[in-house]
């Protein structure tokens, strides 16, 4: 009986060690990512009526999508998606910055011969002094339905589309810059990554995927700089490095960043 007994304690140990290393194994799968999507073009400056200023970027013959300023000192951008013509969707977003070719972003997913996809469409909202962190906004465009926004920083250096290699399904990695703090470590800048999906047309958070974080040091520092200085900028495949690690409790602890 205490044979058997022991032998049931064994199996159950097992088994648990199994379910564990598969477990731990399964949380860290977003370091296999690979970055995805199909960038197009840089936009062009285009004269459009009733903008001072315009830029384009053509996604098929006959679509295309624009960013455009009413008055030199406007505060407000106007964004549409035209196709055969016609505006399918039209909306505005705050900016405080010069308007230019590298201020505006689309990027496919999905995409097909015909230019048909899901896009993904960015808009550099400021560009702070310091360090130089450019702040953005994404919206995905689905048919003809544009998502609610979400907030990003360095998008295109820091922040990116991935594609699991697993499932084959594809994310946002939205990284932000926020000012931290850690034992024995102190006060520091953190580049803070969360992970959206595209559910029904919107961007919502991945349940199944950990906040991370990598303290701002020079080790990063230099990588970051270096992709920002590319006559085309390149993804820092940030997520892959050990020093990027899931965020566990309080740790960092993180200042609120207004969204």
């Amino acid at each position: 009986m205490k044979h058997i007994a022991r032998t049931l304690v064994l199996m159950l140990f097992f088994i648990f060690i199994v379910i564990a290393s598969a477990s731990g194994g399964d949380s860290q799968l977003w370091r296999k990512d690979v970055v995805c999507g199909h960038k197009f073009p840089e936009a062009e400056q285009v004269a459009i009526s009733g903008f001072e200023k315009s830029y384009c970027v053509q996604i098929s013959k006959s679509s295309r999508v624009c960013a455009g300023l009413k008055t030199p000192d406007s505060e407000v951008a106007q964004i549409f998606y035209e196709r055969d013509g016609s505006i399918i969707q039209q909306w505005d977003a705050p900016i405080d910055t010069f308007l230019s070719e590298s201020g505006l972003r689309v990027d496919a997913i999905n995409l097909t011969d015909d230019g048909k996809g899901e896009l993904i469409v960015g808009l550099m909202n400021s560009q702070s002094m310091g360090i130089v962190i450019q702040q953005w906004t994404i919206w995905a465009i689905t048919g003809n339905t544009v998502s609610k926004p979400v907030k990003v920083d360095d998008y295109g250096i820091m922040s990116f589309l991935t594609k699991s290699n697993q499932s084959g399904k594809w994310y946002l990695l939205s990284t932000r810059w926020i000012d931290g703090w850690e034992p024995k470590r102190g006060d520091g800048l953190y580049a803070i990554g969360k992970w959206y999906e595209l559910s029904g047309g919107e961007f919502a958070p991945v349940s199944d995927r950990p906040q991370i974080q990598r303290r701002y040091l020079p080790s990063l520092e230099r990588i970051r700089l270096h992709a920002f200085e590319q006559k085309k900028p390149t993804p820092v495949i940030w997520y892959k490095d050990k020093r990027t690690r899931p965020i566990v409790g309080q740790q960092p602890l993180l200042k609120k960043l207004d969204e």
